[in-house]
């Protein structure tokens, strides 16, 4: 049986403590990108459940459901410190507050590149050349989806979300990757 995340001590008994940047590592179950699953009572539901380690940590902290988008503000994305998750409205809220912050910059966005390749390797999904991801943005744009996809062997929604910027962010300047996000 289950007994999952009762209190912000639970929290802290597993995960370990880093003093430099004060966060707390999860040393619990991870999903493929590398975030906390953890297991608590969720209020919306009533009932106690899997969730993201954002919900879940406000959950547990706050004693009710977040009103909006949890987030970290710290770039460490197995970070379960309460005082490092915060609530916002929309998602390009969430893009603002990371892009000031430096997400887009550096070995942040190194090791996110780094992460998705590690979750793609994972489910066997081959990685598309950056050339030819370029091309799809770029060169393709009076040819329909179904057309490039039917081409490359890819699906229709491969080459939808490389055109809006959705995949392969890493390709596109940092102010485009916040305004196809905001959108």
């Amino acid at each position: 049986m289950k007994v999952g995340l009762r209190d912000i001590e639970s929290l802290r008994e597993r995960s370990k403590f880093d003093p430099r940047t004060l966060c707390w590592h999860w040393l619990g179950a991870k999903s493929d990108m590398g975030q906390p699953r953890l297991y608590a009572f969720c209020h919306a539901q009533g009932k106690k459940r899997t969730m993201a380690c954002c919900t879940a940590v406000w959950n547990i902290a706050h004693g009710e459901s977040p009103r909006g988008i949890p987030f970290h503000t710290c770039k460490s994305m197995d970070c379960v410190n309460p005082v490092h998750v915060r609530v916002a409205d929309s998602f390009a809220d969430v893009m603002q507050y990371r892009s000031k912050a430096g997400y887009f910059k550096g070995t942040a966005v190194d090791q996110r590149i780094q992460n998705i390749k590690k979750a793609h390797l994972a489910r066997g999904v081959e990685p598309m050349e950056d050339s030819i991801v370029l091309a799809i943005r770029n060169e393709w744009k009076n040819r329909t989806g179904r057309e490039i996809s039917i081409e490359l062997g890819v699906s229709e929604q491969t080459v939808s979300k490389i055109r809006m910027g959705k995949s392969y962010r890493h390709l596109l300047p940092i102010s485009d990757c916040v305004e196809s996000m905001g959108a």
